[in-house]
C-alpha cells in the first residue's frame, strides 16, 4: 500500500501477489489485494480475493457486498464471479440484495442463480416470497411458492387461495400462509 501511495505500481503489485501466496486464507490480505485493484482501476481482478473471503469467512460479507455494489458491475457479473458456489456465502448474498432493495430483475437473477446450483433452502424461500409480496410482484410470489411448497401444496391455488388451509402443517412465516 506504501508503494501504491509512493507511485510504485508494479512494485506494489509484486508485493499484493507475494502477500496472496503467503497467506492465502487471510481474509485481511485478501481485502486489500482486492482493495488494490480496485485502487489501480482493474475492478475485474478484485472478484476472486473476494470470493476467496465469501468461502473462508462470514465475517467480511458486509464489506464485501459493499464493494461488489459500488465497483461490481451488476449483479450478473457478481454471481459469474464474485459469488461462490456454496450455500452460505450465496444465501447471504441474496439476502443482501433483498436488504438494500435491489432491482428486482437483479434479485430473480440472483434467486435463479442460487436455484439452478440447488443453493436454496424453504427460509430463503420464504424470505423472497415475502420479498415478492411486499414489492407487489404478486404472481411471481404465488409461483415462487408453488415451487416452495412442491407436493404439500393440497388444494392450494386448486381453487383455494390460502396454503395450509386445513392446518395440516405448521405456520412457515409466508405471508401466503396461515
Amino acid at each position: 500500500e506504501a508503494l501504491l501511495a509512493s507511485g510504485e505500481e508494479a512494485r506494489a503489485a509484486y508485493c499484493i501477489r507475494r502477500a496472496i501466496l503467503l497467506g492465502p486464507n487471510s481474509a485481511p490480505i485478501l481485502l486489500r489485494a482486492a482493495n488494490f485493484h480496485i485502487r489501480t482501476g482493474v475492478a475485474p481482478e478484485a472478484f476472486e480475493p473476494l470470493k476467496r473471503i465469501l468461502e473462508i469467512t462470514a465475517e467480511y460479507d458486509a464489506i464485501v457486498f459493499s464493494d461488489f455494489d459500488r465497483f461490481g458491475g451488476g449483479a450478473d457479473a457478481v454471481l459469474a464471479a464474485g459469488v461462490p458456489g456454496e450455500k452460505r456465502a450465496a444465501q447471504a448474498y441474496f439476502r443482501h440484495l433483498l436488504a438494500i432493495h435491489a432491482d428486482p430483475g437483479d434479485v430473480r437473477k440472483a434467486w435463479d442463480w442460487l436455484s439452478a446450483r440447488s443453493l436454496t433452502d424453504e427460509p430463503a424461500a420464504i424470505e423472497y416470497v415475502n420479498h415478492l409480496v411486499a414489492s407487489r410482484q404478486y404472481q411471481e410470489a404465488v409461483d415462487r411458492w408453488l415451487q416452495t411448497v412442491g407436493a404439500h401444496r393440497g388444494d392450494y391455488m386448486r381453487p383455494n387461495r390460502i396454503f395450509n388451509s386445513g392446518f395440516g402443517f405448521a405456520p412457515s412465516g409466508s405471508v401466503l400462509d396461515w
